[in-house]
This record gives structure tokens, sequence and C-alpha cells, in this order.
């Protein structure tokens, strides 16, 4: 693959052309990738404090008692919205959802019960 960026003084917003042969699995991951919006922060309550929370530290993410919690490797955080939305908020090549109450961060995935 080869890339090149040039710079136009002109424009406003950034451009990106793919030029291809053909339409192929790369070229749609490129464009898919490209495509994805920029993730929104992930926000959660601990300690009566307000925390962004760092996903790469996330290992779970689940609901009980009617309430969204996400657990990092020292603390547990409340999180104020419904776990669907906190689904579409992390990264899909990190998050997996294996109920409909829980999400797990499959890069901190050791093993499953």
């Amino acid at each position: 693959m080869k890339i090149s960026v040039e710079v136009h003084k002109s424009l406003e917003e950034i451009e990106v052309l793919i030029k291809t042969a053909e339409i192929n699995d790369t070229v749609n991951s490129l464009v898919q990738k490209l495509s994805e919006e920029t993730p929104q922060l992930l926000v959660g309550f601990s300690d009566g404090k307000v925390s962004v929370i760092d996903e790469s530290c996330v290992t779970r993410i689940y609901s009980g008692n009617k309430k969204v919690f996400a657990v990092t490797e020292n603390k547990e955080y409340l999180i104020k919205l419904p776990l669907y939305e906190v689904f579409n908020r992390v990264n899909k090549n990190q998050f997996v959802r294996i109920s409909n109450a829980e999400i797990i961060n499959i890069k901190k995935v050791i093993e499953f019960d």
C-alpha cells in the first residue's frame, strides 16, 4: 500500500481519496475505519468524584440493580448511561458484549467460566 499526503491550504477539511484497481476487503476496511466517529468519553462516578475513565484500563462493564458499573483494575465506577449506550461509546475492537448485562475488554480476558 502506498500512502501520500498533500497539503492544500485552500481546503477547509481533510479529504481522503483511495485509488485502487478493485474494491476488496482491505479497501472496505479502510473506508470503515476512516468513517468511524471519534469515540466519546466514558465518565464514571466514584467516591463522590467524577472521573474520565481510560477505556484501556476497564476490564468489564456490567449492569446490576438497575445501574451500570465499569470495573478497572483498581476501582469500580457508576456509569449514568444505559449499557447499550456505553457499548456504543467504547472501542469495538477492544470490547465485546457477552450478555444482555455485560461488556468485557477482550484484551484483558484470561479465561471464561
